[in-house]
């Protein structure tokens, strides 16, 4: 299995058993007098009444009022309070007091119990974020801290080209949004923006900058630069690490300002206990309000519930079947690719090939590609996209199979006029269903249906997923690790010994981009190294990679890869906390997406284009239910229940009895859920205002079931939600980058060549077939009398998509500067013709940038003449094989790269090993699957005789005159190799490269499928002739 558990998992449940509700509907249905009676006495129970404070202060003072016969209280409060007991007895989902968490560990047998009901909880109670913000933007200002203060370079800062941009935060009405900002360099900006990358005082700067200026305008500068927030205060928020509100008081505690120290530090006694009564918090906002009139005090704290258990686990052959039986669903759960980063891969590729750039000006709007909605030509200002989540193209709506599949479960259904449908093994395998490529890192989330825990254990459950995803699989997890002390240790534990890595860092992101989304960010340091980016980091500084140091490259196309100057090590990103970043900031959100690359993004089951029927059954595979059943009800199908007919629960019946409605459903509002029963007149009140106010409602069935369950406490029975994290047993990210010395030395080697130097570069776009009657017929004989005259030195050729197909020329000559005129004349006088009859649809020139990167085990002289000997003898080639087979032209690619093999010196174990590494890497490329291997090898078989007929170099069937052109191409690159390296071994990937460029070459169109075939064959071919050597 390429997946294992972590070992542990979080537990979610609410704060009050169904019961309450059961009995509470029982109760007003017989005397329904007692409905604002009851809810009165539940509401004045301390710990409801404390949790209706926190959620809503708004509320419980309206409450209040009611209790003492004050104002004119209508039964719109009531009907509220009673949403707020059912989300409290219904909804495991944390929130404030309501609903809270347990950590538990996979064990041999299943056994939750929770503590004594006095002391079975406690609360984790913190200032909140937004709250926090105002109060320190106000401390700022007072000079006795000002100016105390350590002020820090903006860590969204970097230089372009001679201009300093960052990003400046601007809040209005309390909301945040960010615009990108930019300020000529100068030597006085550059003076104090060198000091302030280490932290100073204003004291300081002007000390450093009034040996060149008169103190006044050295005062102004800093003023200026503070108030641009390109410097920002030590006392920015963190999200990582201790809790901001803790670093604070240390902060203000160092930098002598006791007095608002020991404010706060009164501030957060109030709200520090246990479980803070509502008198403290009351208090807390008096406090608030006395020091801060201008700040609004609805909500001041963020609450998290740890509930106390006596032991948590469940059993390991539970979660054993769910991950054996998820595997052959994975393909159901909609993966699919994230469309930014592959616009940003295909761009950055387009413009830098190989070469690794810094990430900030890769993601500049002006001068590099952008990212998603900010793009060249965007404009600076990034407000627009801040905080609303533009659609992109539109894509297929669904995988074509799989809409097919989904459309036979509707049909079923109908057919048996049931409510659920059961996926059968026909079902799981339909075309595309093999298993997805790499699993990484993941989470489960959903609810176990059984009666007990001992049942659970017999294997006699249903889970009940309800989200699933992630790329560290600590997404919904990391936020509680603050209030969970256990969860933290496993979290960390799970963490550090999973991204163990010499050659690689993996590093949290520590990123804030509004104040208060700052209450569900906040989370431990979970690893050893953050990148840091508008937020500040609690790490030692050798552990904080800002987004400035951060270098970008995507090798061949394929992968974004991310390296640190400073650590001169790759870093992968990870996010451990759930946050939607895809409204965020262009850096932010690449790094989240960079993030998840590797491995596919699972989400759940979507019903595609058939979402919007009237009524989608549940669907089940063994102990999964991977959907439940919904059925959408709209107003202008269900005339009768918008009448005002008192007797609204009679239609609500007939409805019930037409659609099969359950008893109890869960109404869907938005993000939020609410428990209906049909059996009570409150609820069924609930249910026909807001039909009356919505066009259609959504309801899906409630599926635990009355007095049983697998959490139990006092005969009481609480509905479940369980977090499983998930370990992918994928390959660590490795370091693909040369050593320092080779990236420093390859720093000199000159790169850029525009039309006018010692390389002119043309492109010729033209049809893929126009393309070989164009090298063989004209591109050749013209290249060659080039070379014979001395007009070039070296000359080389690919193919290329942009999307449209072309042929990119590249000519030499080193020592005559003008060489490109006559050649560029003479290339649009030979071609003349062909452009008049559209054959060539469009010419034009280009700057060749070398890819030296990808080339860094040779001299770039050395790589183009090696590129000019394989285009003059694949030229040669293909002018042969047009009389041939069809077949010949993929055999003379086996046959072209088994030779560069051996050029390069290779031994035939070491052809085993770099064939099959190339093959593997590419079947992931290409996210292969039991069904793409069998049709492989089934092609293989089919060649096999061919292949070894060829290849066998005693008595091969090829050509002679193909095996006289590599003849011959092979001593021209061995006397490349040995005049640069005398005999030292090349890396293997640079031998890829060259193959690749000669598959190019030689392939005339699906150069990259070929290649795949190509690798399958070798690795085929050498693992046979290497076991017969041995035997």
């Amino acid at each position: 299995m390429d997946t294992v558990a972590q070992g542990f998992f979080m537990l979610r449940r609410p704060m009050f058993p169904l019961e309450t509700l059961y009995d509470f509907n029982a109760k007003v249905g017989d005397f329904p007098e007692l409905f604002e009676p009851e809810l009165t006495r539940i509401f004045s129970q301390p710990l409801a009444s404390q949790a209706l404070f926190t959620a809503s202060p708004g509320l419980y003072q309206a409450f209040l009022k009611s209790k003492e016969g004050k104002g004119n209280v209508g039964a719109k409060l009531f009907l509220t309070l009673y949403k707020y007991m059912v989300r409290m007895c219904s909804r495991a989902t944390p929130y404030g007091l309501f609903a809270g968490i347990a950590t538990g560990t996979l064990s041999d047998q299943s056994a939750i119990e929770f503590g004594e009901q006095d002391i079975h909880f406690e609360t984790h109670t913190r200032l909140d974020m937004a709250i926090l913000h105002k109060i320190i933007s106000d401390f700022e200002q007072r000079e006795h801290i000002r100016k105390h203060i350590r002020f820090y370079v903006n860590s969204s800062l970097y230089d372009l080209h001679g201009c300093y941009r960052y990003v400046e935060a601007v809040e209005t009405d309390d909301v945040t949004t960010h615009v990108l900002s930019g300020i000529e360099a100068n030597q006085n900006l550059d003076c104090f923006i060198a000091l302030a990358r280490k932290g100073c005082t204003i004291a300081q700067m002007e000390e450093t900058l009034n040996k060149t200026m008169p103190i006044g305008q050295a005062n102004h500068l800093i003023s200026a630069a503070i108030q641009a927030q390109l410097l920002v205060s030590e006392l920015q928020a963190n999200v990582t690490g201790p809790l901001y509100e803790k670093v604070l008081v240390e902060k203000l505690g160092n930098i002598q300002a006791k007095a608002e120290a020991e404010w706060l530090i009164k501030l957060k006694k109030l709200i520090d206990d246990r479980s803070p009564s509502v008198e403290n918090l009351v208090m807390a906002k008096n406090l608030l309000r006395e020091n801060f009139p201008e700040i609004g005090v609805n909500t001041i704290i963020q609450t998290d519930v740890r509930f106390q258990t006596r032991q948590c686990t469940i059993g390991q052959g539970c979660v054993d079947i769910l991950l054996s039986e998820f595997e052959p669903i994975r393909f159901l759960l909609s993966s699919e690719r994230v469309t930014a980063l592959e616009n940003f891969k295909n761009d950055f590729y387009e413009r830098y090939e190989n070469r690794e750039i810094p990430l900030l000006e890769a993601l500049d709007n002006e001068s590099g590609i952008g990212y998603g909605d900010i793009l060249p030509g965007s404009g600076d200002e990034l407000p627009l996209i801040d905080n609303i989540s533009l659609p992109e193209t539109k894509q297929a709506a669904d995988f074509e199979p799989l809409s097919a599949l989904k459309q036979q479960l509707i049909e079923r259904v109908l057919t048996n006029q049931s409510v659920s449908v059961c996926l059968t093994n026909e079902d799981l395998s339909q075309p595309g269903s093999g298993p997805i490529h790499q699993p990484g890192d993941f989470y489960l989330m959903g609810s176990l249906i059984t009666s007990s825990l001992k049942e659970l254990d017999k294997g006699n459950f249903k889970f009940m997923l309800r989200a699933a995803g992630g790329t560290s699989g600590f997404e919904l997890i990391g936020r509680f690790c603050h209030a969970d002390p256990d969860l933290e240790t496993l979290v960390k534990s799970a963490t550090g010994e999973h991204y163990q890595n010499s050659e690689t860092i993996f590093a949290e992101i520590a990123h804030l981009p509004q104040p208060r989304t700052g209450n569900i960010l906040q989370r431990p340091h979970l690893g050893r190294y953050e990148i840091v980016y508008l937020a500040q980091s609690t790490l030692f500084e050798h552990h904080q990679i800002h987004s400035s140091d951060l270098m970008v490259s995507v090798p061949n196309g394929n992968e974004v890869v991310l390296r640190s100057k400073r650590l001169n090590k790759r870093i992968v990103p990870r996010m451990s906390t759930a946050h939607n970043f895809t409204t965020g900031l262009p850096v932010y959100r690449f790094l989240c997406e960079v993030s998840g690359q590797d491995s596919p993004r699972i989400h759940g089951w979507n019903w595609g284009q058939l979402k919007n029927r009237h009524f989608l059954p549940r669907v089940e595979c063994k102990h999964w239910i991977i959907s439940r059943a919904v059925w959408t009800l709209e107003k202008a199908l269900y005339p009768q229940l918008l009448l005002n007919d008192p007797d609204f629960r009679t239609a609500w019946e007939r409805v019930c009895d037409l659609l099969n409605l359950p008893r109890f459903l869960i109404l869907f509002q938005a993000d939020n859920e609410l428990l209906i029963d049909c059996c009570s007149d409150v609820s069924l009140l609930i249910l026909k205002d807001i039909f009356k106010k919505e066009e259609k409602i959504r309801l899906t069935e409630f599926l635990e079931k009355p007095k049983q369950g697998l959490l139990v406490h006092d005969n009481n029975h609480f509905t479940n939600e369980i977090v499983l994290p998930f370990r992918g047993q994928s390959t660590p990210a490795k370091s693909i980058f040369p050593s320092v010395e080779s990236s420093q030395q390859s720093i000199k080697i000159e790169r850029d060549f525009p039309t006018g130097s010692a390389w002119l570069y043309v492109k010729l776009y033209c049809g893929t077939r126009t393309a070989d009657e164009l090298l063989v017929d004209l591109i050749r004989p013209f290249c060659t009398k080039l070379f014979e005259s001395g007009r070039i030195e070296k000359w080389f050729f690919i193919r290329y998509r942009d999307p449209a197909p072309h042929i990119r020329l590249r000519f030499y000559h080193g020592s005559r500067p003008g060489f490109w005129r006559y050649v560029l004349e003479s290339l649009h006088e030979f071609l003349k013709s062909k452009m008049q009859n559209l054959t060539v649809n469009r010419f034009q020139t280009d700057t060749y940038k070398r890819e030296i990167e990808r080339y860094a085990g040779l001299n770039p002289l050395h790589t183009e003449s090696i590129f000019h000997a394989d285009s003059d003898s694949v030229l040669m080639m293909l002018e042969i094989l047009r009389a041939l087979d069809p077949d010949a032209r993929w055999l003379a690619g086996l046959c072209g790269v088994d030779r560069l093999l051996d050029d390069f010196g290779l031994n035939r174990e070491e052809k085993q090993e770099l064939a099959q590494n190339v093959y593997s890497s590419m079947f992931q490329e290409f996210k292969g699957d039991g069904s793409l291997t069998i049709q492989l090898n089934s092609q293989y078989r089919k060649h096999k005789g061919m292949v070894y007929a060829t290849l066998n170099q005693d008595k091969s069937t090829m050509d002679p005159k193909l095996t006289e052109i590599l003849g011959n191409r092979s001593m021209k690159i061995r006397s490349h190799l040995n005049s640069e390296n005398h005999g030292k071994p090349i890396d293997h990937q640079l031998i890829i490269s060259f193959a690749h460029m000669f598959l190019n070459r030689l392939y005339i169109s699906k150069s990259r499928e070929q290649e795949l075939l190509t690798y399958h064959y070798l690795t085929k071919y050498y693992n046979s002739i290497n076991k017969r050597k041995i035997q």
